[in-house]
């Protein structure tokens, strides 16, 4: 076989193509249709597809082929290919291939490289509009090519997605796993105490004035939700204030030994202790608990925040109310305060055995993420006709 010979193809997430593909605006390719709404949970089992994939079952399929389906809004950038009757609603197009063009596998794969953000047409809710999608300009080989590319990365990607899946049971497990250690240590060991009674502090930051137009690339620290979890403070993209605006937000300055717990959101009730002795500051989605150092240790408040006692009253508030947890709710919650001596045995452990499961968790995740872009990458070679023997 000779050596392939390639072409510029004018696509900005693809340079070069090989000579004799085509390239053909998505509107060639395949026709969009709107979702639109259904008699959703009636008893059926046909399929029902948002933007973010299956959510309830009808009766009734809106359409009984192959199909490629687009986000509309919300989540814009996960295709999804359907090989069986299904029904989508309005926040999602569904497509029908031109069969004299292409294979929806085949243009599912290309979809998966296009740059949906660029066209997205509002920055709270993304959406994507038929007409943007429609001059969207993508590489076409011949259906023989398009049929033997798709067969392999269906094989390819398969694989990937078994490994991934298998991993992120692993993660699942390892989590319950350091969940049910905590649990078992933290039963029936002492009076119960409400939370105020063994801080000195109980109190969220606020956004500073000009929102994330004043943070800084270096400087005091900021730290928002994202960057609290229960196994550490993650830093890296870390936001940072002047030391003008830190001064200016003193009753939110954070200290060593204070434990942050977020208060919105889907990270709601993450908590971990601030161990540094840098500078460092809060936004009004993070509280403070500062320990009374005779009454509860740093990390044993931690660990009790991270308790099912205390995680399952935060659900319950989260769950009744839009405004996530209140410091007033959060002071009054009942924890354990035994002996000094005994929560530094009882921290000891528990830093030990959720240190281990920890740095697991985190492997396996580091191999999560390493096989979802070899899988980005093997999907974008062989749509691109490199790096594949057919």
């Amino acid at each position: 076989m000779g050596k392939t010979i390639y072409k510029k193809t004018g696509i900005p997430w693809l340079p070069e193509m090989p000579s004799h593909w085509e390239v053909r605006r998505l509107k060639y390719i395949a026709k969009i249709k709107n979702g639109m709404d259904c008699d959703k949970d009636n008893g059926g089992d046909i399929p029902v597809y948002g933007s973010g994939g299956i959510f309830a079952r009808t009766k009734k399929p809106m359409y009984d082929k192959p199909s490629v389906l687009l986000g509309r809004k919300g989540t814009i950038d996960k295709p999804q290919l359907v090989t069986e009757p299904f029904w989508v609603v309005d926040t999602a197009f569904w497509t029908i291939v031109n069969p004299e063009i292409s294979i929806p596998a085949f243009f599912y794969y290309l979809c998966c490289q296009i740059r949906f953000r660029y066209y997205s047409t509002n920055t709270v809710l993304p959406s994507m509009t038929q007409t943007d999608l429609y001059q969207v300009k993508l590489p076409v080989p011949p259906l023989a090519e398009q049929r033997a590319i798709a067969r392999y990365l269906d094989d390819k990607t398969g694989k990937i997605d078994r490994f991934v899946g298998l991993k992120v049971r692993l993660v699942s497990s390892l989590k319950a796993y350091r969940q049910a250690i905590i649990n078992r240590k933290l039963v029936g060991i002492g009076d119960e105490v409400k939370i105020k009674y063994c801080v000195t502090k109980v109190g969220a930051g606020v956004t500073p004035t000009g929102g994330a137009m004043v943070y800084k690339s270096s400087g005091v620290i900021f730290l928002r939700s994202q960057n609290v979890h229960n196994d550490g403070l993650r830093l890296g993209g870390v936001a940072h204030i002047t030391e003008e605006t830190h001064h200016n937000m003193k009753g939110s300055k954070v200290l060593k030994g204070d434990v942050l717990i977020n208060l919105t959101g889907a990270s709601v009730g993450r908590c971990f202790v601030f161990g540094s002795d840098d500078e460092a500051n809060v936004n009004q989605h993070v509280c403070i608990l500062r320990p009374a150092q005779d009454k509860i240790l740093p990390l044993f408040l931690m660990f009790q925040l991270q308790s099912d006692k205390v995680q399952n009253e935060i659900a319950m508030v989260e769950g009744a109310s839009r405004e996530g947890l209140s410091n007033m709710a959060l002071k009054n919650y009942f924890i354990y305060a035994p002996p000094i001596e005994e929560q530094r045995k009882i921290a000891r452990y528990l830093t030990d055995k959720t240190g281990k499961i920890d740095s697991l968790i985190a492997c396996t995740e580091t191999k999560i993420r390493l096989m979802k872009a070899y899988k980005g990458a093997l999907i974008l070679g062989a749509v691109s006709g490199k790096n594949i023997s057919l």
